[in-house]
Protein backbone atom coordinates (compact mmCIF):
# COMPACT_ATOMS: atom_id res chain seq x y z
CA UNK A 1 0.00 0.00 0.00
CA UNK A 2 2.55 2.61 1.13
CA UNK A 3 4.93 1.79 -1.68
CA UNK A 4 2.16 2.03 -4.28
CA UNK A 5 1.00 5.35 -2.81
CA UNK A 6 4.60 6.60 -2.77
CA UNK A 7 5.13 5.44 -6.38
CA UNK A 8 1.87 7.09 -7.41
CA UNK A 9 2.79 10.32 -5.64
CA UNK A 10 6.28 10.21 -7.20
CA UNK A 11 4.71 9.68 -10.65
CA UNK A 12 2.29 12.60 -10.15
CA UNK A 13 5.12 14.87 -8.98
CA UNK A 14 7.29 13.79 -11.93
CA UNK A 15 4.39 14.38 -14.30
CA UNK A 16 3.79 17.88 -12.81
CA UNK A 17 7.51 18.70 -13.10
CA UNK A 18 7.55 17.39 -16.68
CA UNK A 19 4.43 19.36 -17.66
CA UNK A 20 5.84 22.47 -15.98
CA UNK A 21 9.12 22.06 -17.87
CA UNK A 22 7.24 21.60 -21.15
CA UNK A 23 5.06 24.66 -20.43
CA UNK A 24 8.11 26.77 -19.52
CA UNK A 25 9.94 25.51 -22.62
CA UNK A 26 7.01 26.30 -24.91
CA UNK A 27 6.55 29.71 -23.32
CA UNK A 28 10.26 30.46 -23.74
CA UNK A 29 10.22 29.20 -27.34
CA UNK A 30 7.17 31.33 -28.12
CA UNK A 31 8.84 34.41 -26.61
CA UNK A 32 11.88 33.68 -28.77
CA UNK A 33 9.99 32.86 -31.97
CA UNK A 34 7.39 35.68 -31.83
CA UNK A 35 9.85 38.52 -32.54
CA UNK A 36 11.51 36.45 -35.25
CA UNK A 37 8.10 35.91 -36.87
CA UNK A 38 7.44 39.67 -36.70
CA UNK A 39 10.79 40.31 -38.42
CA UNK A 40 10.05 37.69 -41.10
CA UNK A 41 6.62 39.23 -41.72
CA UNK A 42 8.07 42.71 -41.97
CA UNK A 43 10.88 41.56 -44.28
CA UNK A 44 8.33 39.83 -46.53
CA UNK A 45 6.22 43.01 -46.60
CA UNK A 46 9.25 45.12 -47.60
CA UNK A 47 10.20 42.59 -50.28
CA UNK A 48 6.76 43.01 -51.88
CA UNK A 49 7.04 46.81 -51.91
CA UNK A 50 5.44 47.84 -48.61
CA UNK A 51 8.04 50.35 -47.45
CA UNK A 52 5.91 51.59 -44.57
CA UNK A 53 6.02 48.45 -42.41
CA UNK A 54 7.95 48.61 -39.15
CA UNK A 55 8.65 46.00 -36.49
CA UNK A 56 7.22 46.64 -33.02
CA UNK A 57 10.18 46.62 -30.63
CA UNK A 58 9.98 45.43 -27.04
CA UNK A 59 13.10 46.23 -25.05
CA UNK A 60 12.56 43.06 -23.00
CA UNK A 61 13.52 41.05 -26.11
CA UNK A 62 17.22 41.94 -25.81
CA UNK A 63 19.22 41.23 -28.96
CA UNK A 64 16.04 40.63 -30.94
CA UNK A 65 14.89 44.15 -29.97
CA UNK A 66 18.21 45.46 -31.30
CA UNK A 67 17.64 43.48 -34.52
CA UNK A 68 14.14 44.97 -34.78
CA UNK A 69 15.50 48.50 -34.32
CA UNK A 70 18.13 47.83 -36.98
CA UNK A 71 15.44 46.52 -39.34
CA UNK A 72 13.35 49.66 -38.74
CA UNK A 73 16.33 51.94 -39.48
CA UNK A 74 17.00 49.97 -42.65
CA UNK A 75 13.34 50.27 -43.69
CA UNK A 76 13.48 54.04 -43.00
CA UNK A 77 16.55 54.37 -45.23
CA UNK A 78 14.98 52.30 -48.00
CA UNK A 79 11.83 54.42 -47.83
CA UNK A 80 13.88 57.64 -47.86
CA UNK A 81 16.07 56.54 -50.78
CA UNK A 82 13.03 55.33 -52.70
CA UNK A 83 11.40 58.73 -52.24
CA UNK A 84 14.61 60.44 -53.42
CA UNK A 85 14.80 58.17 -56.47
CA UNK A 86 11.15 58.83 -57.30
CA UNK A 87 11.72 62.59 -57.04
CA UNK A 88 14.78 62.23 -59.31
CA UNK A 89 12.80 60.11 -61.78
CA UNK A 90 10.03 62.73 -61.89
CA UNK A 91 12.56 65.54 -62.43
CA UNK A 92 14.33 63.54 -65.17
CA UNK A 93 11.00 62.79 -66.85
CA UNK A 94 10.08 66.49 -66.77
CA UNK A 95 13.47 67.42 -68.24
CA UNK A 96 13.01 64.80 -70.98
CA UNK A 97 9.48 66.04 -71.70
CA UNK A 98 10.76 69.63 -71.90
CA UNK A 99 13.62 68.56 -74.17
CA UNK A 100 11.27 66.64 -76.47
CA UNK A 101 8.92 69.63 -76.60
CA UNK A 102 11.77 71.94 -77.63
CA UNK A 103 13.08 69.33 -80.07
CA UNK A 104 9.63 69.00 -81.64
CA UNK A 105 9.26 72.78 -81.89
CA UNK A 106 12.69 73.25 -83.51
CA UNK A 107 12.16 70.32 -85.89
CA UNK A 108 8.76 71.66 -86.89
CA UNK A 109 10.15 75.16 -87.44
CA UNK A 110 13.02 73.80 -89.58
CA UNK A 111 10.79 71.77 -91.91
CA UNK A 112 9.27 74.78 -93.71
CA UNK A 113 12.51 76.67 -94.50
CA UNK A 114 14.23 73.44 -95.55
CA UNK A 115 11.30 72.52 -97.79
CA UNK A 116 11.43 76.03 -99.27
CA UNK A 117 15.18 75.78 -99.84
CA UNK A 118 14.73 72.38 -101.47
CA UNK A 119 12.05 73.79 -103.77
CA UNK A 120 14.28 76.74 -104.76
CA UNK A 121 17.20 74.39 -105.49
CA UNK A 122 14.95 72.25 -107.72
CA UNK A 123 13.80 75.34 -109.62
CA UNK A 124 17.40 76.48 -110.09
CA UNK A 125 18.54 72.99 -111.12
CA UNK A 126 15.65 72.71 -113.61
CA UNK A 127 16.69 76.04 -115.19
CA UNK A 128 13.75 78.21 -114.11
CA UNK A 129 16.17 80.90 -112.89
CA UNK A 130 18.25 80.71 -116.04
CA UNK A 131 20.72 78.22 -117.34
CA UNK A 132 22.97 76.69 -114.70
CA UNK A 133 26.66 76.76 -115.61
CA UNK A 134 28.03 73.19 -115.73
CA UNK A 135 30.65 73.89 -113.04
CA UNK A 136 27.80 74.73 -110.56
CA UNK A 137 25.86 71.48 -111.15
CA UNK A 138 27.93 69.42 -108.64
CA UNK A 139 27.54 72.16 -106.03
CA UNK A 140 23.79 72.34 -106.58
CA UNK A 141 23.60 68.54 -106.22
CA UNK A 142 25.60 68.75 -102.97
CA UNK A 143 23.23 71.46 -101.70
CA UNK A 144 20.20 69.32 -102.64
CA UNK A 145 21.63 66.37 -100.66
CA UNK A 146 22.48 68.57 -97.66
CA UNK A 147 19.06 70.24 -97.61
CA UNK A 148 17.36 66.86 -98.13
CA UNK A 149 19.35 65.38 -95.26
CA UNK A 150 18.47 68.34 -93.02
CA UNK A 151 14.80 67.92 -93.94
CA UNK A 152 14.94 64.18 -93.11
CA UNK A 153 16.62 64.92 -89.77
CA UNK A 154 13.94 67.50 -88.96
CA UNK A 155 11.20 64.99 -89.85
CA UNK A 156 12.87 62.30 -87.71
CA UNK A 157 13.21 64.62 -84.72
CA UNK A 158 9.62 65.76 -85.14
CA UNK A 159 8.44 62.14 -85.26
CA UNK A 160 10.59 61.23 -82.24
CA UNK A 161 9.19 64.08 -80.19
CA UNK A 162 5.62 63.18 -81.19
CA UNK A 163 6.11 59.47 -80.43
CA UNK A 164 7.75 60.09 -77.05
CA UNK A 165 5.15 62.62 -75.95
CA UNK A 166 2.35 60.15 -76.81
CA UNK A 167 4.00 57.27 -74.91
Amino acid sequence: GVQVAFALMYTVIALIVLLSAVWIGLNFANRLVAPIRRLIGAANAVSTGNLYVRVPVRQSEGDLAHLGETFNRMADQIQSRTAELEASRIAAQKALDDYLEVLGFVAHELKSPLAGASMQLELIADGYAGEVPPQLAPRIDALRRAVGYGHEVALSFNQLSRTESEG
